[in-house]
């Protein structure tokens, strides 16, 4: 079976999005986390939001996206990670 780049890229979204959740839900035992491994899960978010602007500039200067952030009042669910 051949996988297509955009299968791929949507079935590693749904993969971050099921590890950061687990993540987020993890938020509230923090306290009770080693500090080491709290200071190399900031390390570790630090290279995640290098490389997420990373794929941004990539992804920007490919496509010629109309993208633009929704500003508007409209009702949408928040999703909070």
């Amino acid at each position: 079976m051949i996988k297509l780049a955009t299968t791929k890229i949507y079935n590693s979204t749904e993969k971050i999005d099921i590890h950061l959740d687990r993540i987020y839900n993890l938020s509230n035992d923090f306290g009770n986390v080693e500090t080491d491994a709290m200071i190399n899960l900031l390390d570790t978010i630090g290279s995640w939001k290098d490389c997420i602007e990373e794929i941004e500039i990539e992804i920007k200067s490919i496509q010629d996206l109309d993208y633009e952030t929704k500003l508007d009042n409209t009702e949408e669910e928040l999703l909070i990670y």
